[in-house]
């Protein structure tokens, strides 16, 4: 890369089921100067795309609808990419998963 050149905007996936939550996370993160690939809202769907676009950063909602929660997703997002998570949750209570979290490595809770 050319000293004078500009790197590229570091991109975001935001996973979160909520669709309020995710767009205002979105504008954050864009206000930020990241580059929001997708907001999508289940844990298949999060995987799918991480592993297809490799983002810099992922924005996992713990509790997700469907076959996979955002720790499971995470998991399986961390066996395949590099890359960090960021846990996200509107429940206060998050001991059931606080054994399976650390084993994902998470950026941050």
């Amino acid at each position: 890369m050319h000293a004078d050149a500009i790197p590229p905007e570091p991109r975001a996936l935001i996973v979160e089921d909520e669709t309020l939550i995710a767009e205002e996370l979105r504008e954050r993160l864009s206000r930020l100067g990241f580059s929001v690939i997708a907001a999508v809202g289940s844990g298949e769907e999060g995987v799918a795309i991480a592993t297809r676009e490799r983002p810099d950063l992922v924005l996992m909602d713990i509790r997700l609808e469907g076959k996979k929660d955002g720790v499971q997703a995470a998991r399986e997002i961390r066996e395949q990419v590099d890359v960090p998570i960021v846990y996200l949750t509107a429940t206060l209570t998050v001991r059931p998963w606080t054994g399976q979290i650390r084993l994902t490595t998470m950026a941050s809770f």
